[in-house]
């Protein structure tokens, strides 16, 4: 019954893996290859700031700026600190954020 309650808590497809609480985020960046959906509103909100942050015009402020905020996800979340040069950040539409392994090109598939 200890798989029907990890199935329940994070729900895993072949491409895709949903976090929904904070404690799943760490295995779910060191997992294998995937799309991570975040679909836990503290995670989106904190993303969100981060993807800002990251894409700011302003380069020398931004940088620092993103840096903290990254440091500050790796002191909460216990994820490696250098995260951001293996996944890549997106929003959609309705807000939520997406991470995608950087060897995926922009149709959805890995790259050789």
């Amino acid at each position: 019954m200890k798989s029907e309650a990890i199935y329940n808590e994070v729900v895993r497809h072949p491409a895709t893996f949903l976090v929904k609480r904070v404690e799943d985020l760490p295995r779910a960046l060191a997992g294998p290859i995937r799309k991570v959906v975040l679909e836990n509103d503290e995670l989106n909100q904190r993303f969100a700031q981060l993807h800002y942050w990251q894409r700011a015009p302003w380069w020398v402020v931004s940088t620092f700026v993103f840096y903290r905020l990254n440091m500050a996800l790796v002191r909460d979340y216990k994820i490696d600190p250098y995260w951001h040069l293996s996944w890549n950040l997106e929003q959609s539409l309705e807000g939520r954020m997406f991470l995608y392994p950087s060897a995926w090109d922009d149709s959805g598939s890995l790259t050789a």
